[in-house]
């Protein structure tokens, strides 16, 4: 790779285009069996080291179950050190947590 840091891309899915597709943690898992899939993770420099992992690092909402979004944002986050793993799972759940607080008190300050 070219040393390009896309971690800090989120790629929004317009309304309109939303995809209502979500992807089984066990639909993963079959994925990451996969050598083809996994040479692609590779290729785009995504740690593969704990591959089976990977679906919790995802799974930003803790839904079980990825979403489109979900997968792309993830991955494009996971693209680089090996450590990264961690902290950008860290980072997209807190900002799921931040969004979903913001949500309640936007419900709150309506309803008050």
């Amino acid at each position: 790779m070219d040393g390009t840091d896309f971690s800090c891309i989120h790629v929004p899915v317009p309304k309109e285009k939303e995809c209502h597709i979500n992807i089984t943690r066990e639909v993963f898992q079959a994925w990451l069996k996969d050598q083809e899939f996994v040479r692609v993770l590779e290729e785009a420099d995504v740690d593969v080291s704990n591959k089976f992992e990977l679906f919790n690092i995802l799974d930003v909402d803790m839904g079980g179950e990825l979403s489109v979004e979900e997968l792309l944002n993830g991955l494009m986050g996971l693209r680089g050190d090996v450590s990264k793993g961690d902290v950008v799972s860290i980072l997209l759940r807190v900002r799921d947590i931040l969004q979903r607080v913001e949500r309640m008190e936007q419900k709150m300050s309506k309803g008050a």
